[in-house]
């Protein structure tokens, strides 16, 4: 999105909003959400924020002093380009003829990740939810607070207390579609625990496995986006290299008809 050069008409030449870092910050921050999740996220919120990013786009194109500052900003292959070359290493990629190929590369390497990370995640939640209904523990939990809600206004995130042998256990757990609609704080629910460690725990009613499949979904997804992003990569190093072999270099400008 932040990577399409545009020309301008007051000399300045072809800009890159942001030099580029727009989609690799935005693509880095949801890998660091998907690693570490500090609060509910929702798809709908996602797809406000790529719409709230374009709009944003199509704003700065219009305003000569954007595009002047953004002018200014180094792009991450250079930024990259320049601290590895300290250290005397030479990277792949690194003419200015290759600026497509780098771009989709970052595309195959942001998906890829995030692909990783969901099937990662869909195959922890499916060995703990199988070890709860083999070998948990039930108990009574005390709704302590409701930390999140659905995109209709119901609880589906709730922070619960139950006694497990070792102690009083505070931990979050997931609630499926409404049925959290009357629950409350004060209330209870009955949980699943492991009692090796009664801090993994989920809501006994859900214990089906519906979060892992929207997990394995969502990297079957990413996946694909990853596979196309693999073959635009090839793609563009094939041409790059086809035009290297008919006499052209890989950092000589181009040419147009």
């Amino acid at each position: 999105m932040w990577e399409r050069g545009f020309e301008q008409g007051d000399g300045l030449g072809k800009v890159r909003l942001l030099g580029g870092w727009g989609s690799v910050v935005g693509g880095g921050a949801f890998v660091v959400w998907l690693v570490f999740r500090p609060f509910p996220l929702t798809w709908s919120q996602v797809f406000g924020a790529a719409v709230g990013l374009s709009v944003a786009e199509l704003l700065l194109r219009r305003w000569g002093w954007a595009r002047r500052w953004g002018r200014r900003i180094p792009s991450p292959g250079r930024v990259v380009g320049a601290l590895v070359s300290r250290v005397g290493v030479s990277l792949p990629l690194s003419g200015s003829r290759w600026g497509r190929a780098r771009s989709v590369a970052v595309g195959l390497l942001l998906f890829g990740s995030v692909a990783g990370i969901m099937g990662w995640e869909a195959g922890q939640e499916n060995q703990l939810l199988h070890d709860l209904r083999e070998h948990g523990r039930r108990a009574e939990a005390t709704v302590v607070a409701i930390a999140g809600r659905s995109e209709e206004g119901w609880p589906n995130y709730l922070a619960v207390r139950f006694v497990a042998p070792s102690g009083v256990v505070e931990a979050h757990i997931d609630v499926e579609g409404d049925s959290g609609r009357d629950l409350k704080p004060g209330g209870h629910v009955p949980v699943v625990y492991d009692p090796s460690d009664p801090s993994e725990v989920r809501h006994a009613d859900f214990l089906g496995g519906s979060d892992a499949g929207g997990l394995r979904l969502g990297s079957v997804l990413f996946g694909l986006l990853a596979a196309g992003f693999l073959v635009g990569t090839v793609r563009e190093v094939m041409r790059v290299k086809a035009e290297t072999g008919a006499g052209e270099t890989p950092d000589s400008p181009r040419t147009e008809a």
